[in-house]
């Protein structure tokens, strides 16, 4: 497989009568005498011909079949949280698609380090960003993509301010309670 465009250089020679005629004809069209360099494009597959003429009238030919593949791959990515925070570990898994020469290779990016591969496990706190890009067969490339996952394994914290349980109030009490969290954020706090 090639990327568009091909240009293919087509030469004969006869050292006998000598060369009458040098021409091509692609993918079954009409034939055409190569005068410059032969520039083949369109994604797909091509049948060149190229056929020598001598001042004979004797003929030879060869075909050649050329595969073009100008667009890159398509890769999605599956497990990731439905929310921006999720509270364990996660397994990425990504899935390419290349409708021309096919998936050569898939490859993830994580802190620094290349992989390549289709699944990824994100364990560990924090922010993690993932980038990762699939090649197909004729060497195009996808652009990266990226992926950002939030873990927070931690609970809450949660204080209040509420007199000794032991103790009778013969007054109402108001009870102060606070939570914190330093990962995700609070998202509620709630009394029951």
């Amino acid at each position: 497989w090639q990327s568009d465009p091909v240009t293919v250089t087509a030469t004969g020679a006869d050292s006998a009568s000598g060369l009458a005629a040098l021409v091509y004809a692609l993918d079954g069209g009409a034939d055409s005498a190569i005068t410059e360099p032969i520039t083949v494009t369109g994604a797909g597959t091509h049948e060149l011909l190229l056929r020598a003429t001598d001042a004979a009238g004797n003929t030879s030919s060869t075909t050649t079949t050329l595969r073009i593949d100008a667009s890159p791959p398509t890769t999605t990515v599956t497990g990731a949280p439905a929310s921006e925070w999720t509270n364990g570990d996660v397994t990425l898994a990504l899935a390419a698609e290349d409708a021309g020469s096919g998936v050569d290779q898939t490859s993830w990016t994580l802190n620094g380090v290349t992989t390549v591969g289709s699944s990824i496990q994100l364990t560990g706190e924090g922010t993690h960003t993932v980038t990762f890009r699939s090649m197909d067969n004729a060497g195009n490339m996808e652009p990266d993509q990226n992926l950002t996952v939030r873990i927070d394994t931690t609970a809450p914290t949660i204080g209040h301010d509420a007199p000794d349980a032991a103790a009778w109030q013969s007054d109402p009490v108001t009870v102060t309670a606070t939570g914190a969290d330093s990962a995700s954020g609070l998202a509620a706090l709630v009394y029951a």
